[in-house]
């Protein structure tokens, strides 16, 4: 005859303890009152006074749960007692209607202005349901356990009817409902009852589940042939299933890895293994058990959310077995473990054997861990030697396997799976939350290995759970939308104030936009050397809203989330070079004329002529006298700033340095190397350089470099100490890396004075292998302040001569290298600068003091003391032209960079003098402010060559579809509803 089951039987006695409700009530509760705190302090500035109400409501409710929660757990902890039935209940209900009212009244306390880009809607759906399902899965786990005056038999048998019966019943009583009460409620009762009923019937079915698999593990456990069948279909046939229909319906996304296929099938291998007689054996047995664990939970914790979409999913082609069967596996799972853990810890003692499931359980969290740490070492060392080479130095030191195993694993993980909270952990331990963009993948694989990456395998995914996944490893959740560019420059005035010596002129630009539809203005301005950008501001609903300096990364990527997805008003100021600026202002409705502005520092006496777009702008007044000798300012760290208009440097001697050609010959694995031709070849190209000596230097490069010789010599001496150069044949040809390590290292060494006083200047000839491709991995265009008097390389392709300006210009094939342009070299503590003196402006900075600069002078071979100079006193001028200067080094060291952006960025917005490195941004709103912080200090944590996602997170944490958020979309529709109706008494 049949007993009553005992609660013991079902639910272990420990899982009454109080502990249980502080690690399943309190800390989920602690959790979201952060990430609701964080969320509400980006918002509070946007809110209107009726939705601060409405957040206080959800805030109130949630502090109040959070207190009852502490209080409840340190009452039951002081009477050495159990939560009963009664609280069990009263919690769940209280844990359901913080949901209730949360979704009730989110969408009026979220006010509009903080978009998705700045946080995600979704995303603080899924952390009220994540923080608050770990206590409704216990409440409802407790109360299923509970004793029921059954047999085990009727036990099961109600079961099992509760769990088929009411999602059977569902539609049904439903539709009974609607038609019953349909005309006297004009729509309003249904609805509540749906909710209503919907909440109790899925946690009825819920509870039946676990109470049902709860007696048919304790049942299956008395007979030996059957004790495998339930881990059979918990542990493999269940999730093997629900794999299987994952790949047609990715939900919450899509599982396909491999490495979740091989988990799964370990795992319920391990789980199906009966327990061995030996203690030892069953020791080990339970300790791999213990290691998989963590699989196991992983797909319970993303499951979890989504229980209460359990009912609609098992209504909807059977999905609801994907939704249970994870919770099914950690039910059995857990279950296993603790029955043979009471047993195994009566030999090791409690305390061991809790301290090795711990140990166990980290194993694979760990092995993730280090895996992606590993990728985390070599993706920084191939970016470093990549974007921030030491030129300097010849040797990269770079790991090859290492590295082509760490892109081969992100290429798998950016066009791959997404494995919820797996995929966010990887990329914030090696990429700090960012992306490293496809296009720098592709450089990456053809610097180092000499080819393309190879191409994805996977197709694009879809899913009903989140939005498809963006090309630049993000999750994107709504389409770009570039607007049109029909806004005009109407007008453009200048007002100018002169004090100390210098200049702040104050452009001011009426835009129009002439087209019939929204737009955007975009123009570029043309920026001579010497003159610093010191201010900026939009006219932001008739106000005058001045522009911070930010971040440039930062502040371009905020403005395209405005513009492309919010549509308010973000203006952008930023260089495209160190000569050119980019103005960017959003949107112009047609017809609208907005007005914006831009202030500018110089000396006085000289007049710069700015380029806006196809009007020239002339600065200075006409009245003041033009500047008639150089002038000087001096920076606190020894360096001295020599400024001069092309009247005062065309009175100073000029030069014609001599040119000898610097060959960077392909050393990429498309090279041989022992073409017996090389030498006929190079012969060739030194014929077509008249004005150059008979002496060169020959650098051979591939990521790497190695210089022939040091110093120019015949071409017959250069080719002969070649052939010892120990470089290999591998990666690609990134030739502007060996020229941009020639120019710094001469400029080092004093930059080209022969030892008989004349002075001489490389001409760069670059000799790719046939059929190689040359790469371009750096700007070349700031290096060209060493050799100004040489505008432009020359590429030797098959049968041409290419010559490549080293900034902007098109370009030609040509049948001649041309000669060098006179220039004024200057001298100060043994380096050189120089400076064409047909340009308007120039500005050379060396070391040294005003005393220690020399101008040379051809006719005696030698360097002579400066004409008299006019010195600048300090000011934020002199500031920034220092700040200039620290920035250009980090062009000439890019392996500097990183440790100096940040102070670089701070010290720009210090002085409010913008640089290359940073911008000028105005924003609408102190939700675009605070966003724009954190965003910045994300970048300037991180490494440079990282950028934040093409595509903004809209989407990026599970969200359900309109389908299985029906309960959510009725709730929804009763309130507004119910406050339409009540409008309308008003």
């Amino acid at each position: 005859m049949e007993t009553t089951e005992p609660i013991h039987r079902l639910l272990p006695a420990r899982f009454r303890q109080p502990v249980f409700l502080l690690w399943l009530w309190v800390v989920p509760q602690l959790l979201l009152l952060f990430l609701n705190g964080r969320a509400g302090w980006l918002a509070v500035g946007e809110m209107t006074a009726p939705q601060k109400i409405q957040a206080g409501w959800i805030a109130g409710y949630e502090i109040g749960l959070l207190l009852l929660g502490i209080g409840v757990t340190l009452a039951l902890r002081a009477l050495k007692r159990p939560l009963g039935a009664l609280g069990c209940a009263f919690g769940l209900v209280a844990h359901i209607g913080y949901l209730w009212l949360f979704l009730t009244r989110f969408d009026q306390a979220w006010p509009a202005a903080v978009a998705p880009w700045m946080l995600p809607q979704s995303e603080l759906i899924y952390y009220q349901f994540a923080s608050i399902m770990p206590a409704l899965f216990y409440f409802a786990i407790r109360l299923a356990c509970g004793d029921l005056p059954f047999s085990r038999a009727k036990d099961t048998a109600v079961s099992l009817l509760a769990f088929v019966a009411v999602p059977a019943l569902w539609f049904l009583v439903f539709q009974l409902a609607r038609l019953a009460i349909f005309r006297r409620t004009s729509h309003l009762f249904p609805e509540v009852l749906a909710v209503v009923f919907f909440v109790v019937s899925t946690v009825l079915v819920l509870m039946a589940f676990l109470r049902l698999m709860l007696l048919l593990y304790g049942w299956l456990q008395e007979r030996a042939w059957s004790r495998f069948a339930l881990p059979l279909a918990a542990g493999l046939l269940a999730p093997i299933g629900g794999l299987l229909l994952n790949r047609s319906i990715p939900f919450p996304c899509d599982f396909q890895s491999p490495g979740v296929y091989v988990l799964t099938v370990l795992n319920g291998v391990v789980l199906l293994l009966p327990s061995p007689v030996s203690p030892a054996r069953a020791a080990w047995l339970w300790l791999a058990r213990s290691v998989l664990f963590a699989f196991s939970l992983y797909f319970f914790v993303v499951f979890l959310p989504f229980l209460p979409l359990s009912l609609l999913a098992m209504l909807a082609c059977g999905a609801g077995f994907l939704i249970l069967a994870p919770t099914l596996l950690f039910v059995i799972h857990t279950r296993q473990l603790l029955a043979e853990g009471a047993v195994l810890a009566l030999r090791w003692g409690r305390a061991l054997t809790i301290s090795a499931f711990v140990l166990c359980l980290l194993l694979i969290p760990l092995g993730l861990t280090l895996r992606a740490l590993a990728d985390k070492a070599a993706l920084q060392q191939a970016m470093t030697v990549a974007f921030s080479p030491d030129l300097a130095a010849d040797e990269a030191g770079l790991n090859r396997p290492a590295t082509q195993r760490a892109l081969e694993h992100l290429r798998d993980m950016k066009d791959g799976i997404y494995l919820p909270f797996l995929s966010d952990y990887y990329n914030y331990l090696v990429f700090n939350g960012m992306v490293l963009p496809d296009d720098k993948m592709q450089l990456l694989h053809r610097m180092f290995f000499g080819a393309d990456a190879p191409k994805p395998g996977k197709r694009e995914q879809w899913s009903l759970f989140m939005a498809p996944r963006s090309r630049a490893g993000g999750w994107g959740g709504g389409r770009r939308i570039e607007p049109a560019r029909q806004v005009q420059l109407q007008e453009v005035t200048v007002a100018e104030a002169s004090t100390n010596g210098l200049v702040r002129a104050a452009v001011t630009l009426v835009l129009k936009n002439d087209g019939p539809a929204n737009s955007e203005f975009v123009t570029e301005i043309a920026l001579p050397d010497g003159v610093l950008v010191s201010g900026y501001w939009l006219d932001v609903a008739g106000q005058r809203k001045p522009g911070h300096i930010v971040e440039k990364k930062t502040a371009q990527w905020v403005y395209h989330m405005i513009r492309d997805f919010t549509r308010r008003d973000p203006g952008l100021l930023v260089f495209k070079d160190e000569t050119r600026l980019k103005l960017n202002v959003y949107p112009f409705d047609a017809g609208e004329t907005r007005v914006t502005g831009i202030e500018f520092l110089f000396p006085s006496g000289i007049r710069p002529h700015l380029g806006v777009g196809t009007r020239e702008v002339v600065l200075g007044a006409p009245e003041e006298a033009p500047l008639d000798q150089p002038l000087v300012a001096a920076s606190p760290d020894g360096r001295v700033h020599l400024i001069l208009t092309g009247s005062v440097a065309r009175q100073l001697p000029t030069v014609t340095r001599e040119p000898y050609l610097h060959f960077i010959v392909d050393r990429s694995c498309a090279a041989t190397n022992t073409s017996p031709d090389l030498a006929a070849r190079l012969a060739s190209l030194a014929e077509l350089a008249p004005g150059a000596t008979g002496v060169c230097r020959i650098t051979f490069a591939n990521y790497e470099w190695r210089d022939a010789c040091p110093d120019p010599a015949p071409l017959s001496t250069a080719l002969a100490r070649a052939e010892a150069v120990p470089l290999p044949c591998r990666g690609g040809f990134c030739y502007d890396r060996a020229m941009a390590h020639a120019l710094l290292q001469a400029w080092e060494e004093g930059g080209g004075v022969a030892a008989n006083g004349v002075l001489r200047v490389p001409i760069f000839v670059v000799v790719p292998e046939l059929h190689s491709a040359p790469l371009r991995t750096m700007d070349l265009a700031p290096f060209r302040r060493f050799v100004p008097d040489v505008p432009a390389y020359y590429l030797a392709t098959d049968g041409n001569l290419l010559r490549i300006p080293f900034g902007e210009g098109a370009t030609q094939t040509v049948a001649r290298i041309e000669a060098p342009q006179p220039v004024v070299v200057f001298q100060s503590d043994r380096r050189l600068a120089a400076c064409l003196p047909a340009d308007p402006v120039s500005v050379l900075s060396l070391q040294g003091t005003a005393s220690s600069l020399r101008v040379f002078d051809p006719s005696v071979r030698a360097f002579l003391p400066m004409p008299p100079l006019r010195a600048l006193p300090e000011s934020p001028y002199t500031e920034g032209l220092a700040l200039w200067e620290d920035y250009r080094a980090t062009v000439w060291a890019p392996d500097t960079l990183d440790a100096r952006l940040k102070e670089l960025v701070t010290r720009s917005r210090a002085a409010g003098i913008m640089t290359p490195l940073t911008a000028y941004m105005v924003v609408e709103n102190t939700a675009q402010e605070k966003t724009l912080a954190l965003k910045e200090k994300q970048a300037l944590g991180s490494h440079h060559a990282l950028q934040f996602e093409e595509n903004p997170p809209v989407q990026n944490m599970p969200e359900p579809g309109t389908f299985w958020l029906l309960p959510v979309v009725l709730l929804l529709l009763f309130t507004s509803r119910y406050s339409a109706r009540r409008h309308g008494r008003l």
